[in-house]
């Protein structure tokens, strides 16, 4: 029998089928002699039991955790991310044959609580396999090898070993065919660029590989090196599917960052069903979606429901564990991967030789991408003698950058010609730095521009001219700059209608970005709403708000006697935190989405800020001439024309949380809790330049539709994270009688300034308006985020800054 060549990946493997066999003259083959080291270890050992794929060792973990108290994480335990940590860990641990016993007795004399609930969780997983007669993958390493005649085995490509690979391959014969690693000043074929922004770096590529593909370049021959975070090559992949380049989903997001997982959790949310078992959940959920390839990935979870025999879940439970399910990336297929542009990646040992090979996005900090050091393990122990070995199991970030370092140079050495490109500053416009990569290589050739490529000779000019537009802020052409006026089909959407009612809120995100606007309200384009376990923002701060409501509103008594009588505070904070279970409770329903120990944990949370704000308004009102008494509380306005706050033919609604007055004085307050920054950061600039509305236009509301004869002595932003009152638009003359503010606070002013400041806020109102109805919706944005969920679609990141 022939040597058999082992390579790290079945990706590898194939390609080196392929190229054995062009080079061959048979036209068949009998013997498999080349194999990706899994299908090795699979061929050559003998069991019966089923073994684990790492979903499924994942869903072990999980349950082990679910169903098993922790020390340091018990708060998190729910969390697949911690799963999957776990999981890596017990993984890395395995291969280098640190059994639950032998890792006990390193943390004999020493570890912290991490480390006993990873000790904890290794023991539970080993049991529970045991239990089930099951292997994991790691376990083939243990198991007897069939009496296979083998004259030598090859491993090429592998750029490490490990302990249980050496065990098992010492019953061989083997050599390791050790890739030579070049020194960086002789790869003369490796050219470094910088380009202004990651666009300008996408499209500068583009325009070489549409010159190499009519030059008659083969696709194949071009290779993409993805050494950085997954997910900044997936901005690439769609350019190119745009432009026909490539086929298919995108190979960088989890199920759950895509649409269909989206979609995929929210249909499983809608399903109301008592407690039921796993694959009763999965049919119901599968007669609702027809998506093939969500169900493809949730029937591993009938096997688990029969090996572990998980019982009757409840709905919170299914949808933890579909959640979990979706907390994986799509696997591209093989023989599909070896089409087209090849996109290497540095840890499966599949390295070819290309004609062209570009390597982007060499930023510090993202490339390479480096694994986190163990999360369990304490860095003042590294230096015991006797954790040499878990050292080497879980080596240094700066060992690992060696290591990546070695692939990166050896697949550049394969190369007739590589380019090294980095972004000079991301879409924001903010300063980048290069890969200490690139430090090995002569100094970057600067771009400074890269005009877009399009493929279509007849509308070249006309494109090229728009792109001219949007780089030099000089927009002419309406149409394509999100401008449409005079447009009858615009005309005919809500907020162009005469009779729309506006918030607060939208208006201020039409001040932030008109495009933004036009993504979200006109077109509406969902905002996504980030996988977590835990209670989403906007409903956290519902969650307090009707806290605060239904207290002051049921106890606003008990509340005003404890300003004046100390003793009554206990009474007052046990009466708190009965109102504030029963929020919870009563809001349980509409919070299935969420883990349940956490939505726990976030009404302790809510408890404690409650208190401070509280604890600080009694001592406030202790100091203060005449503290107002909290008297409306979510007082709505602008939910019909009738009732709406209209400035000439504009109306305005919405809700405010809170209006605290003084009849005697006939004076009122209004306050609006914030749960978020916005009420600590940079309000009264974002007053001034028209992105904070709220306040100006509640004032208003309740000075024109509720309190006719009362005075406004302005607003006030509560942050409920801090319990504090800092920001607001105040009249100073009020200070230390109705509220008490430090002296020289911003938010303090004379009551004409107040005013002034009131009416400059209405005339943005009418001119953000004015532009909405004409059809104005240019991506020009007063506050650009950088999370912003629409930056895919708007041309503004597209300008090189420079």
């Amino acid at each position: 029998m022939h040597a058999i060549t082992i390579l790290p990946s079945e990706k590898a493997a194939e390609r080196k089928r392929r190229e054995v066999f062009a080079g061959s003259d048979a036209t068949v083959t009998l013997d498999e002699t080349i194999f990706s080291l899994s299908h090795f270890l699979k061929t050559v050992t003998i069991t019966t039991k089923p073994v684990l794929t790492r979903p499924l060792q994942k869903h072990f973990i999980f349950y082990c955790l679910k169903k098993n108290s922790l020390r340091y994480f018990e708060k998190l335990k729910h969390s697949p991310g911690l799963a999957n940590a776990f999981l890596t860990t017990i993984r890395q641990l395995k291969r280098h044959n640190i059994s639950p016993e032998h890792l006990e007795g390193l943390l004999k004399e020493t570890g912290s609580l991490k480390e006993f609930d990873l000790l904890k969780t290794y023991e539970r997983y080993e049991a529970l396999k045991k239990e089930k007669d099951v292997l994991d993958e790691e376990d083939i390493y243990q198991l007897p090898i069939q009496n296979i005649p083998c004259e030598n085995l090859v491993l090429e490509n592998f750029f490490e070993s490990y302990p249980a690979l050496d065990s098992f391959l010492s019953q061989f014969k083997f050599t390791f065919k050790t890739p030579d690693i070049p020194k960086p000043e002789v790869l003369k074929q490796a050219h470094l660029f910088s380009l202004p922004s990651p666009h300008q770096e996408t499209d500068w590529f583009l325009m070489r590989l549409q010159n190499l593909l009519e030059e008659g370049v083969a696709i194949h021959q071009i290779g993409i090196f993805m050494g950085g975070i997954p997910k900044n090559y997936d901005p690439i992949w769609k350019k190119m599917e745009a432009m026909g380049l490539v086929e298919g989903e995108t190979p960088f997001l989890k199920w759950r960052e895509r649409a269909e997982g989206r979609l995929a959790l929210l249909t499983a949310s809608q399903i109301n069903s008592e407690d039921a078992f796993l694959t009763e959940w999965i049919d119901r959920f599968l007669a609702k979606t027809e998506n093939k390839d969500i169900a493809n990935l949730l029937e591993p979870l009938r096997f688990l429901n029969h090996v572990l025999n998980i019982g009757k879940l409840k709905r919170q439970e299914w949808l933890e564990w579909i959640k979990e399910n979706l907390d994986q990336s799509p696997q591209t297929k093989i023989r599909e991967s070896l089409n087209g542009i090849q996109w290497m990646e540095p840890n499966g040992g599949d390295f070819v030789p290309l004609k062209y090979f570009w390597v982007p996005q060499m930023l510090e900090g993202t490339f390479p991408s480096l694994s986190a050091s163990p999360f369990f393990q304490d860095k003042r122990d590294r230096s015991r003698k006797e954790w040499n070995v878990l050292c080497e199991a879980f080596p240094e970030p700066q060992d690992l950058f060696e290591k990546k370092r070695a692939i990166f140079l050896y697949q550049l050495s394969l190369a007739k010609e590589a380019w090294l490109t980095y972004p000079r500053r991301d879409s924001f416009g903010q300063d980048l730095g290069s890969s200490p990569f690139t430090w090995d290589f002569s100094e970057a050739e600067n771009i400074k521009e890269v005009a877009p490529l399009f493929f279509g000779q007849e509308t070249l000019n006309q494109k090229l001219k728009i792109e001219k537009e949007r780089l030099s802020d000089d927009l002419k052409t309406d149409a394509f700059h999100a401008n449409f006026k005079d447009n009858p089909l615009l005309q005919q959407l809500g907020p162009q209608k005469k009779e729309h009612i506006f918030s607060p809120s939208r208006l201020e995100t039409y001040a932030q970005c008109p495009f933004k606007y036009f993504s979200n309200r006109v077109l509406n384009i969902p905002q996504e709403k980030e996988y977590s376990p835990q209670v989403d923002p906007e409903d956290r701060g519902t969650l307090f708000h009707n806290c605060l409501e239904k207290f002051l509103k049921e106890h606003g008594n008990l509340f005003l006697e404890a300003r004046q009588e100390t003793t009554k505070e206990k009474e007052l904070f046990e009466t708190l935190g009965k109102v504030i279970e029963e929020v919870f409770r009563e809001m349980t329903p509409q919070m299935v989405y969420a883990n349940a120990e956490l939505y726990q944990h976030l009404k302790q949370k809510t408890l404690e800020q409650a208190t401070l704000l509280l604890q600080n308004e009694l001592e406030e009102s202790r100091n203060i001439d005449s503290p107002l008494t909290p008297t409306h509380f979510e007082w709505g306005f602008g939910t019909s024309l009738e009732n709406s706050l209209d400035i000439g033919d504009i109306h305005l609604g919405g809700r405010i949380d809170r209006i605290d007055c003084d009849d005697a004085s006939k004076n009122f307050l209004v306050l609006d809790y914030k749960t978020g920054n916005s009420a600590t950061t940079r309000f009264q600039d974002k007053l001034l330049n028209g992105l904070s509305l709220q306040l100006p236009i509640y004032i208003t509301a309740v000075q024109k539709l509720l309190l006719q004869d009362y005075t406004p002595i302005g607003g006030m932003l509560i942050s409920t994270k801090l319990g504090e009152r800092k920001q607001g638009l105040l009249d100073s003359q009020f200070n230390k009688t109705h509220f008490l503010m430090r002296k020289g606070s911003k938010a303090l002013l004379e009551t004409e300034d107040m005013k002034q400041t009131i009416e400059a806020t209405m005339k943005m109102i009418k001119n953000y308006v004015e532009k909405i109805r004409s059809g104005y919706f240019s991506a020009e944005p007063k506050d650009c985020k950088a999370s912003c969920d629409y930056k895919d679609i708007c041309r503004y990141p597209l300008k090189p800054f420079e």
